[in-house]
């Protein structure tokens, strides 16, 4: 199994579980103030959009508002996770665990830790 895949180069199954697996950590990071490090690779500004939908369907169970949040969203999702530097395997999981990758992240725009 490959695991240099870029997002723009999975096939829709795999973007699909890639979405799946990406909103959990992404709403975890909303919901506690901590998407910095995020807005710097939301180049078309679509976060603002994920965002808004997120906070509007807030009071849906944690499995139904990941379902709504990737249907209703898709288009914004495809735009913002083609901009991540995180590569994939095959079948859409990513090589590095989205906590471990955002920390990485950190590091390389903070190295001093300030964020």
């Amino acid at each position: 199994m490959s695991d240099n895949s870029t997002f723009s180069n999975l096939e829709t199954t795999a973007k699909a579980k890639a979405i799946k697996s990406f909103l959990p950590f992404y709403i975890q990071k909303l919901r506690s103030d901590e998407l910095d490090v995020m807005t710097t690779f939301d180049k078309r500004q679509v976060m603002a959009n994920i965002n808004r939908v997120i906070f509007d369907a807030s009071t849906q169970a944690t499995n139904n508002l990941y379902d709504f949040v990737a249907d209703y969203c898709h288009e914004n999702l495809l735009m913002l996770m083609q901009e991540l530097p995180q590569a994939y395997f095959e079948n859409g999981n990513p090589t590095t665990d989205w906590d471990a990758w955002y920390t990485e992240q950190t590091d390389q725009l903070d190295p001093n830790a300030t964020l």
